[in-house]
């Protein structure tokens, strides 16, 4: 989940994620690139997953007249005004970040069960306590990186806030199946006739089931006890962001940041899951080059 840091840029348009507001313009045709100092974390909600310390985050973006990357997002924008801009968009699913290390997602921090699917008759015959009831993740088979592609809608209700509305599908056929995204956002002064500012993001992710079951799910590519076999259905995971910054000049801007995202059951109840959320917490400061 990326989490917005501030910008004190020049003059923009409404284009993809872009937002017009005097305190945070995105400027056109301009590569901006800024790096965040401070100390954080992000946690993984997996069995034997590693949290990700978060000390140096970068931030990469450009926009153009159509075309923009945001942070490893692609998109192009073929329809907009001043209420609507309607864009295809290309990103890495983020939901392998926690199976990878090295997964852009954690590195550009700053996006009921149906039970066990197996036939009794092929459980071997053991005591309950021979058979563990959770996995680490660093022992079952890899999950392949997703690139997921398809349209996004940003509705414009005013200069400091929107809706967005993202409907996916992977392109490389690693799940085959779609992901979605409602969200809305505002921005605001805490403190009148100060520089100080604030956000909030709130929205929910939909996973389809095949999505699901290819991160979450277990079977025989997994390698384990055919007890802990797995598979659910749909996902719908809501989530809040909550950032707060105060520019000290053109380049520094002291900022904090914290989001949280609730599991649905049929994730958190996969046995390579440990924890029912996922949280990702930052505070220091951003220089804007």
């Amino acid at each position: 989940m990326i989490l917005s840091l501030p910008n004190a840029l020049a003059e923009t348009k409404i284009i993809g994620d872009a937002i017009e507001q005097k305190e945070n313009y995105i400027a056109i045709d301009k590569i901006h690139f800024s790096i965040a100092l401070g100390a954080g974390v992000k946690t993984n909600p997996l069995v034997g997953g590693d949290n990700i310390p978060l000390f140096i985050v970068p931030s990469l973006k450009y926009y153009g007249e159509n075309f923009y990357f945001d942070n490893g997002d692609l998109g192009y924008s073929f329809f907009q005004n001043e209420q609507l801009t309607l864009s295809a968009v290309s990103r890495i699913n983020s939901e392998n970040a926690y199976f990878s290390r090295w997964h852009p997602k954690n590195i550009f921090i700053f996006s009921s069960a149906s039970g066990v699917n197996v036939d009794s008759e092929q459980i071997p015959d053991a005591e309950p306590s021979e058979i563990p009831e959770r996995i680490d993740v660093k022992n079952i088979h890899a999950r392949r990186w997703a690139i997921d592609t398809g349209l996004q809608l940003n509705w414009f209700l005013s200069s400091r806030s929107q809706v967005k509305i993202q409907v996916l599908h992977d392109i490389n056929g690693v799940y085959d199946g779609f992901n979605g995204r409602v969200e809305y956002f505002r921005q605001f002064s805490p403190i009148k006739s100060t520089p100080f500012t604030a956000q909030i993001t709130i929205g929910f992710d939909w996973f389809s089931q095949s999505m699901v079951n290819y991160y979450y799910g277990i079977n025989n590519k997994d390698n384990v006890d055919s007890a802990l076999y797995y598979q659910s259905g749909s996902a719908l995971n809501p989530y809040i962001k909550l950032h707060a910054g105060y520019p000290l000049s053109k380049q520094w801007t002291l900022f904090s940041a914290i989001s949280y995202k609730a599991l649905a059951a049929s994730i958190k109840d996969s046995p390579i899951v440990e924890a029912s959320n996922n949280i990702t917490g930052f505070i220091g400061a951003n220089y804007v080059f």
